[in-house]
């Protein structure tokens, strides 16, 4: 059964695999590493949610909040989604997708 939750500073090498494995599907790398991941997990805005099956990490969304001209208020930027090589299709990424939009309303 997957379940979504928020990232953990201990989930460092699994979400720095994911968002390898996000570059390599658009044949580039990725500078991230562990080292930077507490940044990123600090700042105002930021939030990494992590889908589990079983213990296993197989899939990530990433998202911002920030003010946005356009729009004269809050605006939400997903900045990645990942499934793990091998368990895309079985409709992870849509349930990433829908805990991101319920905590953002």
């Amino acid at each position: 059964m997957i379940t979504i939750r928020a990232a953990q500073a201990g989930d460092a090498g699994e979400i720095v695999r994911l968002i390898q494995q996000l570059a390599e599907a658009g044949g580039e790398t990725s500078p991230l590493t562990a080292d930077y991941l507490p940044k990123d997990m600090r700042y105002p805005g930021s939030r990494i949610l992590l889908a589990e099956d079983g213990g296993e990490v197989v899939g990530l969304l990433s998202y911002s909040m920030r003010p946005d001209l356009y729009h004269a208020g809050d605006s939400a930027y997903i900045e990645n989604l990942v499934v793990a090589q091998g368990r895309r299709g079985e409709g992870i990424g849509a349930r990433l997708l829908e805990v991101a939009l319920a905590e953002l309303e």
